[in-house]
């Protein structure tokens, strides 16, 4: 690629803010057959990644009849400051199907 072909290159740096995101609609999930369809939204345009453990120990049972199979939840931990994740990490990538 040349100059004297294809003209000068030129690059433009461009200024980027954190803005603070809010929910307009919290997300809520609803199930269909082999897929789930989330939905939400918030104030600020915004880009929204899913991530879906490795590891998930909780199954779906795909007998709607049967309600002898409740489970009962595990005790929840308590509310703490939640780091941020970083979803490119070899951390996260291990973890979830981003």
């Amino acid at each position: 690629m040349t100059k004297t072909t294809y003209g000068a290159a030129t690059a433009t740096a461009a200024a980027v803010t954190e803005a603070a995101v809010k929910w307009v609609k919290k997300p809520t999930a609803t199930g269909a057959a082999k897929l789930v369809i989330v939905s939400g939204s918030v104030d600020v345009a915004s880009y929204v990644y899913c991530a879906v453990s490795k590891t998930g120990t909780r199954m779906r049972m795909l007998n709607a009849t049967n309600g002898t199979n409740a489970t009962t939840p595990a005790a929840k931990p308590a509310a703490g400051p939640v780091a941020a994740v970083n979803l490119q990490s070899a951390d996260s990538a291990a973890k979830y199907h981003i």
